[in-house]
């Protein structure tokens, strides 16, 4: 596979946060470190496209909509905890 180098700004909070995977091993690099969570995020859009070619479109209702955007985007441990 061939890679393109980028350039990219990130948040304090979020470079600490890729810095610590690396820091902890997790990851070998700050770039595979984002590769990673990028690829995440496309698979997640791929089953999200999926699940909507099978059972359909989420309802127009807007609030429905934002509810079930920001679950999607919770981590196990904040569902529970909501």
């Amino acid at each position: 596979m061939t890679a393109k180098k980028i350039g990219i700004s990130l948040p304090e909070d979020l470079y600490e946060w890729v810095r610590s995977g690396v820091d902890s091993g997790r990851s070998d690099s700050v770039s595979e470190r984002i590769a990673t969570v990028l690829a995440a995020e496309r698979a997640r859009d791929l089953w999200l496209a999926e699940q909507e070619r099978v059972f359909g479109a989420l309802p127009a209702d807007p609030d429905a909509d934002a509810y079930w955007k920001e679950r999607l985007r919770m981590s196990p441990t904040e569902i529970d905890e909501g």
